[in-house]
Parts: structure tokens; sequence; C-alpha cells
């Protein structure tokens, strides 16, 4: 027959289980696929548009790119012209193309988890020829959208101000796990370990 003290720590230990596997299945329920950062999405757009423009696929001589992207969204868009054949030059008395980006995006909370992302705006495409004199200009509109969780919404934009939100629609309602759960299984953990050491000490 079990005594009295045993079936305490029993209870106790029994109750510590249920609130670490409770625990770990809301932290797992919180668990979300990462979207794509807002700079990467902006990009594939621009990638894509520089395919499809009759600026850039009427260009048979080579060339030089000014555009005002940070280096790595820079790269990007050299890879995109090399895939396209495209000669391009980094120096020199050329005709060269300049890009400018307009972005527009804006973010909508939906519910308490999640929350709509629209990314749109233009590339503005301007051939200049070996004189810096403007022969032509073509501006490309693009747009995306997608759900997220509001939980990664901080870490899909960037310094580069492209990829930021420009209109942001958000609640930001604190989880109701966090605010309320986790604090409640703390404040029962330490409730039952004193009331055990009480009653033991006690008998």
């Amino acid at each position: 027959m079990f005594s009295k003290q045993t079936k305490i720590i029993s209870t106790y230990f029994t109750l510590l289980l249920f609130f670490f596997f409770v625990e770990v299945v809301v932290a797992q329920s919180d668990t979300t696929k990462i979207s794509a950062t807002n700079a990467d999405i902006v990009m594939s757009l621009v990638g894509d548009k520089l395919s499809e423009s009759s600026i850039i696929n009427n260009l048979d001589t080579s060339f030089r790119v000014t555009a005002q992207f940070p280096d790595q969204q820079r790269t990007f868009l050299y890879d995109v012209l090399l895939g396209l054949n495209k000669l391009i030059l980094k120096e020199g008395i050329s005709s060269h193309i300049h890009l400018r980006l307009f972005s527009d995006n804006s973010l909508n909370q939906l519910n308490r988890e999640l929350a709509e992302r629209n990314v749109r705006g233009e590339l503005h495409i301007h051939l200049y020829d070996e004189e810096d004199l403007l022969q032509q200009t073509e501006i490309l509109k693009f747009s995306y959208s997608d759900i997220v969780a509001v939980s990664e919404v901080d870490s899909l934009e960037s310094d580069w101000i492209a990829s930021r939100f420009h209109q942001k629609q958000l609640l930001r309602e604190k989880n109701l796990w966090r605010q309320i759960g986790q604090p409640a299984i703390i404040a029962a953990a330490t409730g039952v370990t004193v009331f055990l050491l009480f009653n033991v000490r006690g008998s």
C-alpha cells in the first residue's frame, strides 16, 4: 500500500510531465514554414521583368549598367543579364541602361496568426547612348501576394527601402499561450512544489 507521501510525489511528477507535454505540443504548433524575404521576392520579380523588357532584348551590343541597388541585388541583376547572353561593360564609353526601382509593399493582418503580404512596384529602364543622351524608356509593373505568419513579419524586411512595408496594418495581438498559458504552468508547478515541501515536512 502506497503511503500518502508517495502518492503526493507521484501526483507531482505526473503533473510536471503533463505540463511539459503541453509545452512541447504548443511550441510545435507555433513552428511555421519560413517565407521568402521581401528582398528575395522583389529581385525575383525584377529578374522576370528584365527578361521581358523590349529594351534589354533588343540590345545586341555591349553596354554598361547603372542601378541604385545594394551590392547583393546588383550582382543578381548582372547574373540575370548574363543569363540573357548580354555583354556587360564595367566602364568605358558605350551605351548604358539605368535601372530605377519603385516599390509599394503592404501588409494586412488577417487574424491573430496570419497576414496578407503584397509586394508590388515598378521597374523603370532608361537607355542612354554613348553621349549620355536618353534614347528610350520603359516602365514595367510587377506584383505578388501571399499569406505569411505574423510571428515572422520582422524577418521579411531589411534596410533596403524596396524591402520595407510602406503600408502596415498589423494588430500585433499577443499570443494567448505566451501571455497566459506559460505563466500559468510556472505558477502551478511552483505551487505544487511549495505544497509538497510543507506537506512532507509536516508529516
